[in-house]
């Protein structure tokens, strides 16, 4: 459910509106222009990886670690 603070944004706008507060690596919520409704877009694998500096696309080619071991490289937080 969106926080208090994110209904003015979302119910100012004429289309469903993301509701960024809810965004997760797997799930992006949407409102529908009133507010009375939302829709959830869930996926079994990571739509996107927070950054630093906010949200990118996944990365999943492999970067070899120092140890020998490797790891996707926009896949770790």
């Amino acid at each position: 459910m969106p926080r208090s603070h994110e209904w003015g944004e979302v119910r100012a706008s004429v289309a469903d509106s993301e509701v960024e507060g809810e965004r997760t690596e797997r799930e992006t919520v949407f409102a529908d222009p009133v507010g009375a409704t939302f829709t959830l877009e869930k996926s079994i694998v990571p739509v996107r990886v927070e950054t630093g500096s906010g949200w990118t696309r996944p990365d999943a080619t492999l970067v070899r670690r120092e140890d020998g071991g490797s790891y996707g490289r926009r896949l770790q937080q």
